[in-house]
């Protein structure tokens, strides 16, 4: 998930599918938690999670909310290469 955040953010295209070289690193890693122990395929085929329609919890829509507020009322200092 952060890696599309950090692209979109960076104005990258995030792929539906990554390409073969970035599934074999995916597929090269160790997972030492539970989840890790039989990953599901799209762990290794995409940088996307899947859709979720759960409800964004009240405190990161604050954090989000006011890290949005601050840019706005400080757009002409941040600087885009």
């Amino acid at each position: 998930c952060w890696s599309g955040v950090w692209a979109t953010l960076n104005g990258h295209e995030v792929p539906d599918i990554i390409t073969d070289q970035a599934e074999e690193v995916l597929r090269a890693l160790t997972w030492n938690r539970a989840g890790g122990l039989n990953p599901p395929a799209h762990w290794f085929t995409t940088i996307a999670d899947p859709p979720s329609r759960t409800a964004v919890r009240s405190e990161f829509a604050l954090v989000v909310g006011a890290a949005y507020s601050i840019y706005v009322n400080n757009q002409d200092k941040f600087v885009c290469p």
